[in-house]
């Protein structure tokens, strides 16, 4: 019988930052409290946890972007809803 996975949740919101560059233009990430503690916990804790985000997004391209950014930093997003925008 496989064990049960460990779960980390965060429930929360995740910005989108514009931080200026040297050249002049805006580098765009996502950051908050929720979201860059999650994005730590995905690195550090052993195997056998599941680091997962709870929020809402809208359909819009921004929150396709954090999506994207969450799942490939290990954070599962399976269960958050996409609300009409």
């Amino acid at each position: 019988m496989a064990a049960t996975p460990r779960v980390f949740q965060g429930l929360g919101e995740c910005m989108v930052e514009l931080a200026p560059t040297p050249d002049g233009t805006l580098q765009q990430g996502f950051a908050g409290d929720v979201f860059n503690t999650l994005w730590y916990c995905a690195r550090v804790l052993e195997p056998g946890w599941k680091v997962r985000f709870q929020t809402a997004l809208g359909t819009d391209t921004l929150s396709d972007e954090l999506i994207s950014f969450a799942q490939e930093a290990g954070i599962d997003c399976a269960t958050v809803p996409a609300l009409l925008t």
